[in-house]
């Protein structure tokens, strides 16, 4: 009798000590959209821009849009652009659609319309639902999957019962026709347990591009943690985030407050650096002289960047991706591959793009 206890006490010590190892690790569940019809360069577009948002009159305190009518207008405007464009792959910001129900159930509506006739994926932002769980509509042309963000924010979590964003536990792995993609939403970014779900992905070749959406005031320190992501690990790492500020244009400070900062990181051969670093803003490079001649690089804690919206710009940060060599080959004979890995990298200006479209 007293070495059963003991045994039935021991198993349930390794089972506790296993729970504990385990705890807060998400799960993850794959959804798949044609995978066996993989493009080889994919486009994505990251639509920067303004809105507000308010807490009054809202439950458990959290966010929603400020001007919803407006929101709703300007979601279309920038999916007619991406259509023109023919983006593949549209991301908006954090809370892009944290609207009233009805208002966000008809925007939904519209989305899957827009995504089955146009065969297009969106990446549409995310909402609170009844829970006060915080919920991200991917919609695909097959219809719309709810990720989660799994970490609630000091701006959305609260001391008082009722209150406060709710935490989640699973993570939605894409497994698509354009390309393998993850997205965290704003502080998961940084979370130990979903950065290490993450990590696991991409070393076993399941991921392509990490997508990172917010409404962040600290952009630097995500651009930081994505930069050494992309770095270390065969993947894409996106952040796309709002403005706050217009007066914002080119005024860099390390580490200040600081919306916008839309940006992709991954890596390329040595033979692209260079222009690269002429495309960026100087604040993120500085002169390599270790050259015989001198030549602009990112700096250190940026080395990953590829292109950057700048922080007051409402701008598409437009790229393609080359689902065929996510990580730069070594050597140069490897034509079916293709060079580079990411090209047609562009910033556009949605005023100017809006205008120009509107006078056709």
């Amino acid at each position: 009798m007293k070495k059963t206890t003991l045994v039935l006490l021991a198993l349930t010590l390794a089972l506790l000590s296993t729970a504990q190892v385990d705890f807060g690790i998400p799960k993850i569940k794959q959804i798949e959209y044609q995978p066996e019809n993989k493009l080889w360069f994919a486009r994505y577009g990251q639509f920067q821009f303004e809105f507000e948002y308010t807490v009054e009159n809202t439950s458990f305190g959290l966010p929603q849009v400020k001007d919803q009518k407006l929101q709703v207008e300007k979601i279309k405007k920038y999916l007619q652009m991406a259509l023109a464009m023919k983006i593949n792959v549209a991301i908006f910001p954090e809370l892009s659609i944290s609207l009233k129900e009805a208002e966000r159930k008809n925007l939904i509506n519209y989305l899957e319309e827009f995504s089955y006739k146009n065969d297009m994926i969106i990446i549409a932002g995310t909402f609170y639902d009844n829970l006060g769980k915080c919920k991200n509509a991917t919609v695909l042309p097959t219809g719309t999957i709810y990720t989660y963000k799994i970490r609630p924010s000091i701006f959305e979590s609260s001391t008082l019962g009722g209150n406060g964003m709710s935490f989640s536990d699973t993570l939605h792995l894409f497994n698509t026709k354009y390309g393998n993609f993850l997205t965290l939403v704003c502080v998961d970014l940084i979370s130990d347990d979903a950065n290490y779900k993450v990590r696991d992905l991409s070393n076993k070749g399941l991921l392509d591009i990490l997508i990172n959406i917010n409404f962040n005031p600290k952009s630097q320190e995500f651009m930081r943690e994505a930069s050494a992501i992309a770095a270390r690990h065969p993947l894409f790492v996106s952040i796309t985030n709002v403005i706050n500020n217009k007066d914002a244009i080119d005024k860099f400070t390390w580490d200040k407050d600081e919306y916008g900062n839309t940006s992709i990181f991954g890596i390329v051969r040595r033979d692209f650096k260079e222009e690269i670093a002429e495309s960026l803003p100087s604040f993120y490079c500085e002169n390599d002289t270790n050259n015989k001649k001198p030549m602009k690089i990112t700096h250190p804690a940026y080395k990953s960047m590829l292109g950057i919206v700048n922080p007051g710009e409402e701008a598409l940060l437009l790229y393609d991706i080359n689902l065929r060599v996510i990580r730069a080959p070594q050597e140069n004979n490897a034509p079916d591959q293709g060079y580079p890995t990411i090209k047609n990298i562009q910033v556009i200006d949605l005023m100017k793009e809006s205008n120009k479209q509107t006078n056709k």
